[in-house]
């Protein structure tokens, strides 16, 4: 019995990101061509995993903005801002109060998450849903992985 070896969401994130990049780097094509052979040249078990974490969709957002909007439906729902901004990050309240506050003095954010600013990464599916829900409060949101 064969057995996989076990990678963290973390190592698999930034191996997409990295054949990510390199498909843009070298165009399309090329770059699609390139990344293909990088994979061949991994480990059978990294390959499998990392195929297998871009299908489920388990890519996670690592930075993306936020602009006001429609400033008068904003207004008032600064409190939901923090608490589903929270809720998507898993930052503390201090860090993820200071990115509304900021969107609120600028009208624009750019959010990184993951580092030294203690907010962690978000899958896709959780970048959607906080999305949607940030589009009711009057906030754009989008992803600039």
């Amino acid at each position: 019995m064969v057995t996989m070896m076990k990678y963290s969401d973390q190592f698999l994130d930034e191996a997409s990101r990295f054949l990510s990049i390199a498909i843009g780097e070298c165009g399309k094509e090329e770059g699609e061509v390139k990344a293909f052979e990088m994979m061949d040249a991994f480990d059978p078990d990294l390959k499998n995993a990392l195929l297998l974490h871009t299908l489920m969709g388990n890519v996670r957002v690592h930075k993306f903005t936020m602009n006001i909007d429609s400033d008068t439906m904003a207004q008032g729902r600064k409190v939901h801002m923090i608490k589903a901004l929270r809720g998507l990050s898993g930052g503390s309240l201090k860090t993820t109060k200071e990115y509304v506050d900021r969107l609120f003095d600028c009208g624009k954010i750019i959010v990184h998450l993951g580092g030294d600013n203690e907010m962690i990464t978000a899958t896709k599916d959780q970048f959607t849903e906080f999305t949607v829900e940030m589009k009711q409060y009057g906030v754009n949101v989008e992803d600039r992985t």
